[in-house]
């Protein structure tokens, strides 16, 4: 060592001569858990970072597939037989004809 750094390691040591490092043990299990739950509470203090993008994707795709699945569940045949046999499509809204039938009856009363 040089003459400079051993002033400034003699100066150092001086000016920290009266500072008490007192919890040794609490920092010791925080840096090298032992127990299990040392363990966890370690790995439950991390920090992860997830982007935006790839969970704003996956919420979309998400989305995309389950107002499909409608339509994947039927093929072209069912939908045409639904549309003969039971829907009525009334002003740009589609009702069952077993419904409307019900509500005529009602009304008609």
């Amino acid at each position: 060592m040089s003459e400079q750094s051993r002033k400034i390691n003699k100066q150092l040591h001086e000016e920290l001569r009266n500072i008490k490092f007192t919890k040794q043990e609490k920092v010791l299990q925080r840096t090298h858990p032992t127990t299990f739950k040392h363990k966890l509470i370690s790995l439950w203090n991390k920090e992860i970072e997830i982007s935006f993008l790839p969970i704003v994707a996956v919420c979309l795709l998400s989305l995309v597939l389950i107002g499909t699945k409608d339509m994947i569940d039927k093929n072209p045949e069912q939908m045409n037989r639904d549309k003969q046999h039971g829907l009525i499509e009334i002003g740009g809204y589609v009702y069952w004809k077993d419904t409307l039938e019900k509500r005529g009856v009602q009304y008609e009363n």
